[in-house]
């Protein structure tokens, strides 16, 4: 049986438990040496000469591992120690041996591994190498020289230009302006727009080659795969442990499902969002599984005139609703941001083993982003206030994860009654928790818009509240995810009567409409889902 092949992104010589232990890599304690973990670039275990005793250390640690580490050179290596290492051949090409079942796969070789042949091409250039010094911490070999790319294209005219995977540290300029223009979080790294000649070299591959599935780190950004006028899908990686999907031979026989396998979710998720009736633009963003809405650089403020919905069949869906605040781009940008974070953090999130794992990428995604708004907060004096609260709903078939920042909510409604789940962190929740007001009262309260945690620029998410529950749901369930603009608006009792209905689309356009009728000062956003389960 082949093994199976999981694929990260940079490391930078961080193995500890942190970035490869069981919350963030859980199928780890259960591979073998027949199976690899690819790190795609920047290893950082070959960085000092003479190495440190903690580098040696880290490298024994990674080589006990019960699976094989195979990495590829990215562009912060020390070249020298690289290039020193042992040679042998495995898997059909030289290898460097940095440590039993620890090997570093050389540039321009294809390799098979797992029955999968591999095209490997390392290397890229460093945008801070003005602030380096040679020999030091930073090498000329980051840039591969005119033997190595003459090699790429011989080892693949040998294979007839065809491979199922390919593995490199930078993208091909096509992956790179896909990501620009999708991922707004990648167009602010300063990584994309600083043009890579290396990328030039790969697009040129990347128009010629056969291939399934090229992976590539180095932005410090993951995505989901996505297709770039190649015969094959991308992704970038950075974080995540993508295992990969195919095999270049037939595929197992199925086995007989389990009653548990034997059945998914199949559900409808429907959602609003709207400026409402006094601010000139809409600061929320919402997700419903993999549609994103939410402000567009460029183009006039996002207001849904009716509710859509969209079907969400599988084991778990993700669901959310962002509230941006910082002025008026700030909040734009900041509910976007966070709303892509958790977006590109979905594969792992609705794939993750347990839900301490799931929670790990969430928090993960949440981290993201507020490094993103710290980045654009110190460079654009106008975002300097920046932030977001969000709500979200991890929803499966056996067990829930909610979790929440601020004042948007999570509500549960189940045998006719709505309650709300979610926890706030606002001024008036800590007065309803000293029992100075009740409940009920505030929507109504002078200081109802004060909250007390959110994803915030200059704010470190160590520092910040996060509410997370985990639960079980039932089939009939349902759930409603809103801004603060709608339990503002409208009460629970108010908001009840219109998801009671057996109509759930006629309930959302009647909950729709009487926002909309009432003075509406704030944005409004919402998610509404039923839980249903049905067999394959």
């Amino acid at each position: 049986m082949a093994g199976r092949i999981f694929l990260t992104g940079d490391v930078h010589g961080d193995v500890t438990s942190a970035r490869l232990g069981k919350r963030l890599f859980p199928e780890g304690e259960g591979l073998s040496k027949e199976d690899f973990l690819v790190v795609l670039g920047d290893f950082g275990l070959f960085w000092h000469n003479p190495r440190t005793p903690e580098e040696r250390r880290c490298l024994r640690s990674l080589a006990d591992r019960p699976w094989t580490t195979l990495f590829i050179d990215g562009n912060h290596e020390n070249f020298d120690l690289l290039d020193a290492l042992p040679t042998e051949e495995r898997w059909g090409a030289p290898v460097g041996v940095a440590a039993p079942g620890v090997y570093h796969l050389r540039r321009g070789f294809v390799y098979d591994v797992a029955g999968l042949s591999c095209f490997v091409f390392g290397g890229g250039r460093s945008v801070d190498k003005s602030v380096r010094t040679p020999g030091i911490d930073w090498w000329e070999r980051e840039n591969p020289g005119p033997e190595e790319r003459t090699l790429g294209l011989e080892n693949l005219e040998r294979r007839g230009w065809k491979v199922d995977l390919v593995w490199t540290h930078v993208a091909p300029t096509r992956a790179c302006d896909r990501l620009l223009s999708d991922h707004y979080a990648f167009a602010h790294t300063g990584r994309g727009t600083a043009h890579d000649p290396l990328s030039d070299y790969l697009d040129d591959i990347a128009e010629r080659l056969s291939f399934k599935l090229w992976s590539f780190a180095h932005y410090h950004v993951s995505a989901r795969p996505f297709f770039a006028g190649s015969s094959g899908l991308f992704t970038a990686e950075y974080e995540t442990f993508r295992e990969i999907p195919i095999r270049s031979g037939p595929l197992p026989e199925p086995k007989e499902e389990s009653a548990v396998n034997a059945e998914q979710m199949d559900m409808q998720l429907f959602f609003f969002t709207n400026k409402g009736n006094v601010r000139d633009v809409n600061q929320d963003a919402l997700l419903a599984g993999e549609r994103l809405v939410a402000y567009e650089p460029g183009k006039p403020s996002h207001c849904m005139e009716r509710v859509e919905a969209v079907r969400s069949t599988g084991n778990r869906v993700l669901l959310a609703v962002i509230d941006g605040m910082g002025g008026y781009a700030g909040g734009e940008l900041a509910s976007r941001i966070v709303a892509e974070s958790l977006l590109d953090r979905l594969p792992e999130v609705i794939s993750a083993a347990s839900a301490e794992a799931a929670k790990e990428y969430v928090v993960r995604a949440l981290g993201t982003a507020a490094e993103l708004m710290n980045e654009l907060s110190a460079e654009y004096e106008s975002l300097e206030s920046m932030g977001a609260t969000l709500a979200g709903l991890v929803l499966g078939k056996e067990r829930a994860l909610l979790f929440n920042v601020g004042d948007c909510r999570v509500y549960r409604l189940r045998g006719g009654v709505l309650e709300r789940v979610s926890r706030d962190h606002s001024e008036v929740q800590r007065l309803v928790d000293a029992g100075v007001i009740k409940e009920e009262e505030m929507r109504f309260h002078p200081r109802k818009s004060i909250v007390t945690s959110a994803i915030q620029a200059g704010v470190g998410l160590a520092s910040t509240p996060l509410f997370f529950k985990e639960f079980v749901p039932r089939e009939g369930d349902a759930f409603f995810l809103c801004s603060d603009g709608v339990w503002e608006a409208l009460s629970r009792k108010e908001i009840e009567e219109c998801l009671l209905t057996s109509d759930e689309k006629a309930g959302c356009e009647e909950l729709r409409e009487r926002l909309l009728d009432t003075e509406c000062r704030d944005n409004v956003s919402f998610v509404f889902t039923r839980m249903h389960i049905r067999k394959k």
